[in-house]
């Protein structure tokens, strides 16, 4: 289940698989752009490794989330 959650003024990921967390930070403190950005991450991850949102993500994430939201297909 990916979530959006408010931390201090900006908008963090909260991404719970079985018993895996990853959390990031969205970049954004705009509750609409989170929830875009949620919105493509949820497509992304259901798509694979082979999703057409990766490249667009990579620039919109910050590097530390997109990496660590990367591991996840691998």
């Amino acid at each position: 289940m990916l979530t959006v959650r408010k931390r201090g003024q900006t908008f963090h990921a909260d991404l719970l698989i079985e018993d895996t967390r990853i959390r990031g930070s969205l970049g954004t403190r705009s509750h609409d752009a989170a929830r875009r950005l949620i919105h493509r991450l949820e497509i992304a991850l259901s798509e694979g490794p082979g999703s057409t949102l990766w490249p667009e993500l990579s620039t919109l994430l910050p590097r530390s989330t997109f990496v660590r939201l990367q591991t996840l297909l691998e």
